[in-house]
C-alpha cells in the first residue's frame, strides 16, 4: 500500500512539473495578407510557418485565401480535407489538419471561392472560434489571407494579434497595400502590423516603400508604421516553389531564408501581455483611441471620405 501511494505521489509530481497545454492556453495568430496579387503573400506565409517551426514553435498554417488557395501546391500536399469542411461542419479544425513540410500542420484552402468568400457570418465565426482550441497543439497559427478585402479577410484582421502586410516595390502594389490597411483596420481591435516589402533589389528600395506608407498612415490614419522587413528578389525562391519545397528548407542559408527566420523570431518572442491594440503607434499616441484620431476618416457607412486626397498624397510620396 505504501509503494502504491509513493507511485501515485511520483506520478502527480511529474505531471505538475510538465508544461500543461490546455484548451484555454493562448495561441498567437498571425495573418499574412497583401493588397495586390503577385506580391508573394502565400510564399511568405508558408515559409514564415516553416521558419517558426524550425525555431521550435508548434505551428499551424491555414490557407484562408478566398481567391487562390495555393498552399497545397507550394507544399505538395494531397488534398484530404479543406477549410470548406470546417466551415460546413463536416470536420472540426483539428480533424482537418494534415502534416506539412518542416513539421508544420496545414489546413488547405478551398478552390471554390464561394465556399470561403461567401460563407455565412455564422460559419466564419465558427471557424474563427475553433482557433482557440488549437492552444492544446500549437503555439503559433499563421493564416494566409491572400489579397483583396473579402468580408472573411477583414474578419481575420480583427481576430489576429499580428498582421504581416506584404507589398512589393511596384507603385500599384504600394497603393493597394495602403488601401488594404485603411479599409481593414477596425477601431476596436488593432493588430500589431509588420510591413514586409518583397522582391526588393536592395534595402533602400524597401525603405522607400516603407516611407511612402508611413507618411500616408501618419497623415490620414493617425499612426506610424514600424521599420519594415524586406526580402530580396531571389531566383532560388521561385525554383523552390516550383519544386513544392519551402525555400526556408531548400535554401536554408540564403539571405531570403535568413530574413524570414528573423521575422519569425520577432513574432515568436513579441512581449506577452503587451497592449496589442496600440503597440504599433507612436509613443505620443499610445493612450489615444483610434476613434479619437480618425475623425471623419472611416464613417459608419463604410465610406472612405479621404480616398482621393490620401491616394494622391501616397502617389506623390
Amino acid at each position: 500500500m505504501i509503494d502504491q501511494a509513493n507511485d501515485l505521489r511520483r506520478i502527480v509530481t511529474q505531471s505538475a512539473q510538465q508544461p500543461q497545454h490546455t484548451a484555454t492556453q493562448a495561441v498567437k495568430k498571425v495573418l499574412v495578407v497583401g493588397g495586390k496579387g503577385g506580391v508573394g503573400t502565400t510564399t511568405v506565409a508558408v515559409n514564415l510557418a516553416v521558419a517558426a517551426a524550425r525555431q521550435g514553435a508548434r505551428t499551424v498554417l491555414i490557407d484562408a485565401d478566398p481567391d487562390g488557395p495555393d498552399v497545397q501546391t507550394l507544399c505538395r500536399l494531397r488534398q484530404r480535407y479543406t477549410i470548406s469542411d470546417v466551415l460546413d461542419g463536416r470536420r472540426t479544425l483539428g480533424e482537418a489538419l494534415q502534416p506539412g513540410p518542416g513539421g508544420i500542420a496545414i489546413l488547405p484552402g478551398a478552390w471554390a471561392v464561394a465556399d470561403l468568400a461567401d460563407a455565412s457570418e455564422r460559419d466564419q465565426a465558427k471557424l474563427v472560434n475553433q482557433l482557440a482550441s488549437l492552444g492544446t497543439r500549437a503555439d503559433l497559427v499563421v493564416l494566409d489571407g491572400g489579397n483583396g478585402l473579402h468580408t472573411f479577410t477583414r474578419r481575420l484582421w480583427q481576430t489576429c494579434e499580428e498582421v504581416v502586410l506584404v507589398s512589393s516595390t511596384d507603385s500599384s502594389a504600394v497603393l493597394d497595400t495602403y488601401a488594404a490597411l485603411k479599409v481593414a483596420l477596425d477601431p476596436i481591435h488593432t493588430p500589431r502590423i509588420h510591413v514586409l516589402v518583397n522582391l526588393c533589389t536592395n534595402q533602400e528600395d524597401a525603405h522607400q516603400v516603407h516611407e511612402r506608407l508611413d507618411r500616408s498612415t501618419r497623415r490620414f490614419l493617425g499612426f506610424g508604421l514600424p521599420i519594415c522587413q524586406w526580402l530580396p528578389a531571389d531566383p532560388n525562391v521561385v525554383a523552390a516553389g516550383r519544386q513544392g519545397v519551402p525555400f526556408t528548407l531548400a535554401q536554408a542559408e540564403s539571405p531570403t531564408a535568413q530574413a524570414v527566420l528573423t521575422l519569425a523570431d520577432s513574432l515568436n518572442h513579441s512581449s506577452e501581455g503587451e497592449d496589442q491594440e496600440h503597440s504599433h503607434l507612436p509613443q505620443d499616441q499610445q493612450n489615444t483611441t483610434i476613434q479619437e484620431f480618425l475623425p471623419n476618416r472611416l464613417n459608419p457607412s463604410g465610406e472612405n471620405v479621404d480616398s482621393e486626397e490620401d491616394r494622391s498624397f501616397l502617389t506623390q510620396c
